[in-house]
C-alpha cells in the first residue's frame, strides 16, 4: 500500500461487538478502491475482520480515499456499492455478521 497524503480514519462498529472498526484501502481501478476491514480490540490489538470469500471489498464512489465509512443497514449488516464494467452498471452487495465473520447476504 502506498499512502501519498495524510488522512482521517473513519470509525464505526459494524458487527455490534462494541469494538471500534475501520477500513483501510487503496486505489484499484478508476472505478473504485479495495478496502480491508479492521477492528481494534479492547486490549488495543488490531485485527482484520474476516469476510467469507473476500480478500478485500471493492467499493466505488467513496468519500474518502484511504478510509471510508461503510453504509450500515442495521447493527450487524452493511452494504457496499461498486461499478461493474462487465455489466455496465452499479451494483450493491450486503454483508452480515455471523458469529465470527461477515458473510455476503
Amino acid at each position: 500500500m502506498i499512502i501519498n497524503s495524510s488522512f482521517e480514519i473513519q470509525f464505526d462498529d459494524y458487527n455490534s461487538d462494541e469494538d471500534i472498526d475501520f477500513t483501510i484501502g487503496q486505489y484499484a481501478t478508476s472505478n473504485g478502491r479495495d478496502y480491508k476491514l479492521f477492528t481494534i480490540r479492547k486490549d488495543g490489538k488490531i485485527e482484520e475482520l474476516p469476510i467469507k470469500g473476500y480478500s478485500s471489498l471493492f467499493i466505488s464512489d467513496t468519500t474518502d480515499f484511504y478510509s471510508t465509512k461503510l453504509t450500515k443497514i442495521d447493527n450487524i449488516t452493511f452494504k457496499i456499492e461498486y461499478y461493474d464494467n462487465s455489466k455496465s452498471k452499479n451494483l450493491e452487495d450486503f454483508f452480515k455478521w455471523d458469529e465470527n465473520k461477515f458473510i455476503k447476504n
